[in-house]
């Protein structure tokens, strides 16, 4: 699961760069954009897409704080979220902030 949600983001991400209308689905209508591409992204979750300037950082913040169902990452994990890798397990906070 969290290694085809990450090739169906890149692959999203890919199609946004080279095709402006999907780029604008992909902002305005994330969850349809991402069927497009094979990803179903759980109804549940609130999904919100938004373009990065080059310039620019962005983070999340949950809020209110998760209720005692956080998992400390592995050294392994922190080693593969630094090296510019993904986490899509949503109890570590978010994918590619």
């Amino acid at each position: 699961m969290e290694e085809n949600f990450a090739k169906g983001i890149q692959k999203a991400i890919a199609r946004a760069w080279k095709d402006p209308a999907f780029k604008q689905k992909l902002l305005n209508k994330p969850n349809e954009a991402l069927k497009d591409v094979g990803v179903n992204f759980p109804k549940n979750l609130q999904l919100r897409v938004k373009e990065e300037k080059p310039n620019a950082f962005s983070f999340s913040v949950m809020f209110p704080a998760p209720s005692g169902n956080m998992k400390e990452m592995s050294d392994a994990d922190l080693e593969r979220l630094a090296a510019g890798g993904s986490k899509t397990d949503y109890t570590y906070g978010c994918y590619g902030c």
